[in-house]
């Protein structure tokens, strides 16, 4: 029992001891100096089964960490993650209470660029915890800490793979093409800071903003290359982003589940806005919180409908069920907390 190998995960550390031939064990927890003693279940030591066990320590208490395979959550950052500090502090400390420790993915999808994220960490401080992958520019960026604490690296490989089929010329030349055939009343330009080399960007009027959508795509494909566009926002103009076909949220969200090797049946997705809908419907759960843009409770409230109406076909089978789209009703990082409760997640 006295062997014990340390190793250290993102900041946390892991033992693991001989179990063979012993039903249950007791150690205690302390910090470096011996000073400190956390966890008092039986005179100050935890009690351990012949299983795998995680404990976390966080505030001086020692809890019990999520059981199961690795966790995937992936979340919207604006009006999702972001609006609510104190409940975003409340979702820092259950994270890093139950799900860091045991192996836990947290990761960002944002239409935000790595340096605009980087302001809104720094603004936001604790009420947002540094995420294990980031996702930005709608779904064309990723990138991964270089080290515990380190500096955001671009994920080279995940960038390859869409310029393999992009031409941010192309994509250039039929951007300005829609701009030039429409109105200003119709579409205003965005500025440099809004464009990068896989995203082309523009506002649209609400009203016209999917036939600019087709309209930008079919430019691109003119010029022979492939292309989607998003549209997202809530009012009189929204945005129309024109992306690689391979991009995305739904796809990079898949892409980084691979490159930790999480179980699909393990992702949880939230989100809050229209161009959450297809990372909210690639997940095995999916979480609309409750302050949701009225295209994504549309899109959720049907999508609901319909995996009710399964479960229930399912149910008479005698086939078990599990809900897995969540609309929330407490609203940015709460409901992200209400939807983890409601799995039994929290």
């Amino acid at each position: 029992m006295e062997e014990a190998w340390w190793l250290a995960s993102r900041g946390w550390y892991s033992v693991t001891m001989p179990m063979e031939g012993v039903d249950k064990a007791s150690f205690v927890l302390t910090d470096e100096q011996g000073g400190n003693v956390y966890g008092a279940a039986v005179g100050g030591a935890l009690m351990l089964d012949n299983r795998n066990a995680v404990v976390s320590v966080v505030g001086g208490e020692v809890h019990a960490a999520s059981s199961g395979s690795p966790l995937l959550l992936v979340s919207d950052l604006d009006g999702t993650m972001v609006g609510d500090d104190e409940a975003g502090k409340e979702f820092a400390q259950l994270w890093q209470r139950r799900h860091a420790p045991a192996g836990g993915v947290l990761a960002y999808s944002t239409g935000r660029s790595l340096a605009q994220y980087e302001s809104l960490a720094e603004e936001r401080g604790e009420a947002l915890l540094r995420p294990d992958a980031l996702i930005t520019a709608v779904g064309t960026r990723v990138y991964a800490p270089d080290g515990f604490g380190g500096a955001f690296a671009e994920d080279e490989d995940w960038s390859q793979q869409l310029r393999v089929s992009w031409y941010e010329k192309a994509a250039q030349e039929a951007l300005e093409e829609v701009m030039a055939a429409r109105s200003e009343e119709e579409v205003r330009a965005l500025g440099e800071g809004d464009q990068s080399e896989f995203k082309r960007s523009l506002l649209a009027r609400a009203d016209v903003s999917q036939a600019v959508a087709d309209e930008l795509v079919a430019a691109v494909k003119a010029r022979g290359y492939k292309a989607k566009a998003v549209v997202s926002g809530d009012g009189d103009f929204v945005y129309v982003d024109l992306l690689p076909e391979g991009a995305g949220k739904a796809a990079s969200l898949e892409y980084v589940r691979d490159c930790f090797a999480i179980d699909p049946s393990r992702v949880v997705a939230c989100g809050d806005s229209g161009n959450d809908t297809e990372m909210l419907a690639a997940a095995a759960s999916a979480v609309a919180v409750g302050n949701s843009q009225p295209a994504l409770m549309e899109w959720a409230a049907a999508a609901k409908a319909a995996s009710d109406a399964l479960a229930g076909e399912n149910a008479e089978d005698g086939e078990s069920t599990q809900q897995r789209l969540i609309i929330s009703d407490a609203h940015m990082a709460a409901g992200i907390i209400e939807a983890l409760g409601t799995l039994r997640l929290a």
